[in-house]
């Protein structure tokens, strides 16, 4: 759910940037957002979706990352002065971490464009295969003639 209003969905769309994480963030703007990521007045760490959504939405977060269970990660934080802000810098570690893997790999394609051009013509090429086999199965069934699907082919195959 979005960090700015637990209501609604963490969207791209959304026109407020602090309202989610993106998967290439940097680990300064995820800090950022989550340290501005709206709360509630409680000054403990509690998990409560009707009456404090946004901490929850939180916890969810921490939990989905870490692989924690909501418990776990209430727990963790159960009698702990100031826990929200050490709530809040463990959950940007937990975030940061757990994207590392995903940002190291589009910074290397980003830096490598021939190998995604090269996984975009292979597949170019295999969906064409799929699909004449496709289509030659379907005008057979309908009845057309074999010169028909022939002609197809080869103007396919040209375009």
């Amino acid at each position: 759910m979005s960090l700015r209003d637990a209501h609604i969905k963490m969207s791209k769309s959304d026109p407020q940037e602090m309202s989610r994480i993106e998967l290439c963030d940097s680990p300064n703007i995820i800090k950022t957002k989550i340290q501005k990521a709206t709360t509630d007045s409680d000054k403990h760490i509690g998990f409560d979706p009707q009456r404090r959504p946004e901490m929850s939405n939180l916890i969810n977060i921490y939990a989905g990352f870490s692989g924690l269970s909501i418990q776990q990660v209430c727990d963790r934080y159960t009698n702990m002065e100031k826990a929200k802000a050490a709530f809040k810098i463990d959950l940007t570690d937990v975030v940061v971490t757990a994207l590392k893997f995903v940002q190291d790999n589009v910074q290397r394609l980003q830096q490598d464009p021939g190998y995604v051009d090269s996984v975009l013509s292979k597949g170019a090429y295999q969906a064409r295969e799929i699909a004449e086999e496709n289509l030659v199965e379907i005008k057979r069934k309908i009845g057309l003639r074999w010169d028909d699907l022939k002609s197809y082919s080869n103007n396919y195959y040209r375009s």
